[in-house]
């Protein structure tokens, strides 16, 4: 298979596995990857993981490959944080995603993605982005980000410690859903946790 009949037959998928390949393409020379790569035809993701760079500019897809390069996954902590709005600096090209297996961390010219692992039993609390019907991307609601902050990061304990990471006021008091935190909180079921979520929402005051 020739570089044109590839991307004829892949460039539709956004994301190529190498099982994809083979199941489509028994005989594929696997050797393709690398040369078409070394060209600037193919993106390598990850191991067995590869797209094109028509997707660089297109809406949606850098957050999409968050969920796709290691599934299950959704998107939260500042990455969710600063798409909700909730905090206004990014951490350079960095997504940050929730998974329960293993830790990782994966960089590509799609930018960089890391991996945090959680108990199954907090592997809640995320929804589909609506505003990209193209791709489904799941991401934390607001309240899941914060409280997977506080499960991966116990030093945010204090208020002062809380004040760091600079989350937007006018949010917090008008947009934060606090029924819904405390929901989260009696559904992980972990009193440490709980009283850091406390001390959180006793820093604005709601």
């Amino acid at each position: 298979m020739n570089y044109p009949n590839f991307k004829t037959t892949f460039l539709e998928y956004g994301i190529v596995t190498t099982e994809k390949i083979f199941e489509i393409a028994e005989d594929f020379d696997r050797s393709n990857l690398s040369i078409w790569e070394r060209k600037g035809l193919l993106i390598k993701l990850r191991n067995e993981f590869y797209s094109f760079p028509e997707y660089l500019e297109v809406p949606g897809f850098r957050l999409y490959l968050a969920n796709r390069i290691f599934f299950p996954s959704y998107i939260s902590l500042h990455s969710a944080l600063f798409y909700h709005g909730m905090i206004h600096y990014e951490e350079e090209k960095t997504i940050t995603s929730i998974v329960t297996s293993k830790r990782a961390y994966f960089a590509n010219p799609f930018g960089v993605y890391s991996f945090q692992k959680v108990k199954p039993a907090v592997f809640f609390g995320f929804e589909r982005l609506p505003e990209f019907e193209r791709f489904e991307i799941m991401m934390a609601t607001p309240e899941k980000a914060l409280l997977d902050i506080l499960y991966l990061y116990p030093h945010y304990n204090t208020v002062q410690a809380v004040r760091e990471l600079e989350l937007d006021p006018v949010f917090m008091k008008t947009r934060f859903n606090v029924d819904r935190f405390r929901d989260y909180l009696v559904q992980v079921n972990n009193k440490t946790l709980i009283l850091r979520g406390e001390v959180l929402l006793s820093a604005f005051g709601i």
